[in-house]
């Protein structure tokens, strides 16, 4: 399995773009296997649409503004693609993005943000 973390970092205000990090559960403990650019990630949620799983990422500002773009990842095991763990597929527009909420209905996925 993996877990994803999403963080802003107690620095200067408007230090809001910040490398959030995945992490691998492993032997009992958390071992960081990749990092992406978030701007003040104010959630991230995870889904699956078949084999395959998805991370949204609701960007919420960037220090200046909040009309900013979220992320749509497609996550990979990185034996499948090297080190990289995350593929970004889609950004969506977005603004002051607070949470991503999938759900399925007649076996078809939807996510609001």
């Amino acid at each position: 399995g993996f877990r994803q973390v999403s963080s802003v970092d107690d620095e200067l205000l408007g230090a809001y773009v910040t490398a959030s990090k995945v992490f691998h559960f492993t032997g009992g403990r958390l071992v960081e296997i990749d990092s992406f650019l978030t701007s003040g990630a104010a959630s991230i949620e995870t889904f699956a649409i078949g084999t395959t799983t998805f991370v949204v990422v609701a960007n919420n500002f960037d220090g200046l503004r909040t009309d900013i773009d979220s992320d749509l990842y497609e996550f990979h095991p990185a034996s499948l693609v090297g080190s990289t763990y995350l593929t970004k597929i889609q950004e969506i527009p977005t603004k002051a993005a607070k949470a991503w909420h999938h759900f399925v209905h007649l076996f078809v996925h939807y996510v609001f943000v």
